[in-house]
């Protein structure tokens, strides 16, 4: 949850919808996974209950993985379109102080 925070730390509706959808999802698995993953039957080595769980955690590690290379580039273009648009701030700045020099020259030429 904390990253989902993060990630859409600029738009509050995005982020109440998604974190939303995420207590769902995550209590409508919790409310049939451990009857059907471990069922008493099989009780005590669970076998499939163990091995769904791993496939589990490591599926849980792909997408974080993943997740995490994803947020990282997208915080890289951020950055960058920032930059570039201080850097457009910048030159329009040094253009419009250059013109008043060059006004300033022009009208002491002139007198």
């Amino acid at each position: 949850m904390p990253f989902i925070n993060m990630a859409l730390r600029d738009d509050a509706e995005a982020r109440a919808v998604t974190v939303g959808a995420m207590l769902t999802a995550g209590w409508a698995v919790f409310s049939f996974y451990p009857i059907t993953v471990f069922p008493i039957i099989e009780g005590p080595r669970w076998t499939k209950g163990y091995s769904v769980n791993i496939a589990f955690i490591c599926g849980c590690w792909g997408t974080f993985l993943a997740m995490q290379y994803l947020y990282k580039k997208s915080e890289k273009k951020r950055a960058e379109k920032m930059v570039r648009e201080v850097a457009k701030d910048e030159e329009d700045l040094a253009a419009v102080e250059k013109d008043e020099s060059e006004v300033r020259e022009y009208a002491a030429g002139n007198k």
